[in-house]
């Protein structure tokens, strides 16, 4: 069983304003937005220092998207902090990206093959996004998707990671914004948007630069290593016999939109490959994500390459609005949310509050916030941790709203 917050546990971060010489104390857990901009401002221009309460040596800053970090790795939260990383960090999108000072990412991705998520109903699996020795991310709670068998260091980000956290985050991006994606090139245009600020070293040019529709000198270090990196909506896949050898060649082809014009960019895979994908094509819409290589490069920079050789892809199963979901009933689920105009995200950071859960859905259409869970495993271990949840939702109901599904139980999906 988790462990309920325990009082003694140190929620709070201390605030000096310089100029007044006067400190106030927040709350990690009760901190409201209002409160994170004006910090924001004020840390922007110099006239507040931020610590953390469990130890003076921690400085800390807040980020462009008003999220408190860390000013320097070298000190550790105490123990007894909710900032300490084995209780504050263990959601399976954290590990191995590190936020700057100015809002950039900068991430550890690992090299990979071909991966893919594999949605099913009882949204359990063994695998994990992220490449970690932790017991946390092994919990069957963790809905992860898929794990690539070379996987070695500890912390790094996988490729699929990367793709279901810019989801994750380009559609709370547009949630706060108040209003949802109406289809997938939308949320897409909105990760473009955050790649700009995703480095996979600390100074580089970033996966904007090397992204596929790019010529940029800048890039040449990344592409040159890991290739064009691409995110697209994956909209054929298929096969031709060349001319050369009279042997099949296998294609997949993702798009994105321009304006009001779809580009199209296709990749030769594998023969091995071609199943997999031809799965995730007869499965439902998917995403792909990855790097790649012109097929046959051009010279001049005013052209585009738009056949390649991929090097590493992943593919995502995504609602028709394009966000990621876990498991079959997570998309229906998402939809039917959409259908109803109701306002929401899915969260990929646990929250301190819900006793370091992260749950399937946040609604912010409401006052109070409201939590949403989706119960879809009828097994023992997993209906003791929903009974849990339950509990918890009627004791802090002063504090959030709770919505669920007993998807299990085949009972009816409905919500006001």
């Amino acid at each position: 069983m988790e462990q309920a917050l325990k009082s003694s546990w140190n929620t709070k971060f201390i605030v000096t304003y310089l100029k007044r010489n006067y400190t106030k104390k927040f709350d990690y857990n009760d901190i409201t937005d209002e409160d994170r901009k004006r910090l924001r401002f004020q840390f922007e221009d110099g006239s507040i220092n931020i610590k953390c309460c469990c130890k003076s040596e921690i400085e800390q800053g807040i980020s462009s998207v008003h999220r408190i970090y860390n000013k320097t790795k070298k000190e550790k939260h105490a123990r007894d902090c909710c900032k300490y990383h084995r209780y504050s960090n263990s959601s399976k999108y954290e590990p191995g990206w590190h936020e700057e000072e100015d809002g950039h990412f900068t991430i550890h991705l690992q090299k990979e093959g071909y991966v893919a998520p594999k949605p099913t109903n009882n949204e359990n699996s063994s695998n994990s996004l992220v490449n970690t020795t932790s017991t946390d991310l092994n919990d069957k709670e963790e809905k992860t998707a898929a794990r690539p068998s070379n996987a070695k260091s500890k912390g790094q980000v996988t490729l699929l990671g990367l793709a279901a956290k810019l989801n994750m985050m380009a559609w709370e991006r547009k949630a706060e914004q108040g209003k949802l994606p109406d289809h997938s090139f939308e949320l897409l245009h909105q990760i473009y948007g955050l790649i700009k600020k995703v480095h996979l070293r600390k100074g580089d040019a970033g996966l904007q630069a090397a992204f596929i529709t790019n010529n940029n000198p800048a890039a040449t270090s990344l592409v040159n290593k890991r290739g064009f990196f691409f995110y697209l909506l994956l909209s054929r896949v298929f096969q031709k016999e060349s001319q050369r050898t009279n042997r099949p060649v296998f294609y997949v082809t993702g798009e994105y939109k321009l304006g009001s014009k779809i580009k199209s960019y296709t990749f030769l895979i594998s023969s091995s490959m071609y199943q997999q994908a031809q799965e995730w094509y007869n499965s439902g819409s998917h995403m792909i994500c990855g790097f790649a290589q012109p097929y046959n490069p051009t010279k001049s920079k005013s052209e585009h390459n738009t056949l390649f050789t991929c090097k590493e892809m992943v593919a995502i199963h995504v609602t028709q609005q394009g966000l990621y979901c876990e498991s079959n009933y997570e998309k229906i689920a998402y939809e039917y949310f959409v259908s109803k105009d109701r306002l929401f995200f899915k969260p990929y950071r646990n929250m301190i509050e819900y006793n370091d859960r992260r749950p399937d859905v946040i609604f912010i259409d409401r006052e109070p916030t409201i939590l949403g869970e989706i119960f879809g495993i009828n097994e023992d271990n997993y209906l003791l941790k929903r009974e849990e949840k339950l509990a918890w939702a009627q004791k802090n109901s002063h504090l959030y709203g709770f919505w669920y599904w007993d998807a299990y139980q085949n009972n009816r999906l409905y919500i006001e």
